[in-house]
């Protein structure tokens, strides 16, 4: 998770699996920071995405990255990674609303929908957003243990809810 300034007031962050790379190649040349500097800023923006969109979307990219989760045999499944995630921490998959926290504190003033990143990024920024993936109509089980994800994700699906659109 990186923070980027944007002029003196404004910081956007950049989250694995919301567009980061894409965020990342629209921001060349700004100052990177750290979530304790990111709370000098009085304009701090985030995009989130829906969790479990964004969990089966990161099992997507690593199944056919040829990453090594995705070679390893009890990975391959959907379910399986499920199984995983809930027990094995990583910035792929920790909610988002862990990642712009520091020491408690929640750092983003402002919370747009990903749905809404083509039209917010560049009003936020003055720069314009290049490719970046919406999954729609996915299709994988979104029952497989949905509570339990829905409890992991519960920050993420309050703040999505939020999230202006």
């Amino acid at each position: 998770m990186i923070w980027y300034e944007v002029d003196g007031r404004t910081i956007v962050a950049s989250i694995n699996k919301v567009a980061s790379t894409s965020i990342a190649e629209a921001l060349v040349g700004c100052n990177r920071l750290t979530n304790h500097r990111a709370e000098l800023y009085d304009k701090r923006v985030m995009w989130i995405r829906e969790p479990i969109e964004r969990l089966y979307s990161c099992w997507r990219f690593l199944k056919t990255t040829g990453s090594q989760l995705a070679t390893m045999p009890d990975l391959r499944s959907y379910e399986r990674f499920v199984d995983y995630i809930l027990r094995i921490p990583d910035t792929h998959w920790t909610p988002q609303a862990n990642l712009v926290t520091h020491q408690d504190r929640f750092i983003p003033t402002v919370v747009y929908s990903f749905k809404a990143i083509g039209d917010t990024f560049s009003r936020c920024t003055g720069r314009k957003l290049g490719k970046f993936n919406v999954s729609s109509n996915i299709e994988y089980d979104k029952r497989y243990r949905l509570d339990d994800l829905k409890e992991f994700y519960r920050e993420d699906l309050r703040l999505w809810h939020l999230a202006v659109r």
